[in-house]
């Protein structure tokens, strides 16, 4: 057999693998779309047809005066925003210093910064609940807007790791011109790092959008219910009236901002799946 031949053998045995594992992770989702297009007794039907027949959209229609979605939707990007806009730029700063600064012992704070990431998020829950409980911040967004502004441990590595890529040439290039450390990360490096910062914006919004821990435990007012919880709100519903073209319809609505999000960042994102640094 030739060479040639044999390639193309192998290459048309990995599409057919590539396609079917395509498929299988792309179903779930397509089943969501085609319940959310079906009539309530549609969808209960047995066997499943995939192509609704005939395709309503009342679901879409419903769904906003069910359950208070649009809220969700509202408190949701109240809490990503600041968030992501502070946390990153905190996270960028404090990495640029661990992997460009000359700071006595930094390479020991950045390891008890990564041992803290051992500890499961669940073990802290109750400490915050009690340490936000008694400043009367219960039921409120601060809870979960302020800790990220922080920063974010994991995401302060993947920009370590990525800065220790760069040439020092640049810093001195900018010394050289006057600049300082601020001006230096702002006007230099930051621009650098776009491929990362918005990988770990796409991974860092998705966390947000999708958490429902967080929001199950520090609000009770459906006014201040992110999306999730609005959600748990219309498949409490399903289980008692079979609404599943509804429940879907809502889920499908929620995974909008992060199609919207990825499309957006799709070129810096397949970028960093690459990222292999600039080596001096």
């Amino acid at each position: 057999m030739k060479m040639k031949t044999k390639t193309h053998i192998i290459n048309s045995f990995i599409y057919v693998i590539m396609t079917a594992v395509s498929l299988t992770m792309l179903f779930p989702f397509i089943w969501m779309i085609s319940t959310s297009l079906k009539e309530k007794t549609a969808a209960l039907q047995i066997p499943i047809k995939l192509i609704p027949d005939p395709v309503v959209f009342e679901a879409y229609l419903e769904v906003w005066d069910v359950i208070p979605l649009l809220t969700g939707i509202k408190n949701t990007l109240l809490i990503a925003a600041p968030v992501i806009l502070c946390g990153t730029f905190v996270s960028a700063l404090a990495a640029f210093a661990f992997a460009k600064m000359e700071i006595p012992g930094k390479n020991l704070l950045f390891m008890g910064l990564l041992v803290t990431m051992m500890i499961p998020g669940v073990v802290t829950l109750i400490p915050q609940y009690v340490v936000w409980g008694r400043m009367g911040l219960v039921d409120t967004l601060i809870p979960l807007i302020v800790p990220g502004m922080l920063g974010n441990i994991s995401m302060m590595f993947f920009f370590r790791q990525f800065l220790s890529g760069i040439p020092r040439e640049y810093i001195e290039a900018a010394r050289i011109d006057g600049a300082g450390w601020m001006k230096t990360f702002i006007t230099i490096f930051m621009p650098l790092m776009r491929p990362a910062i918005a990988a770990q914006v796409i991974f860092w919004f998705m966390g947000i959008w999708n958490d429902f821990l967080g929001p199950l435990i520090y609000l009770d007012s459906e006014s201040n219910y992110t999306v999730q919880l609005a959600l748990r709100l219309l498949n409490s519903m399903g289980e008692a009236t079979s609404e599943y073209p509804m429940i879907m319809a809502g889920s499908v609505i929620s995974c909008v901002p992060l199609l919207i999000l990825f499309i957006c960042f799709q070129r810096y994102f397949m970028d960093s799946m690459v990222i292999s640094g600039v080596k001096g």
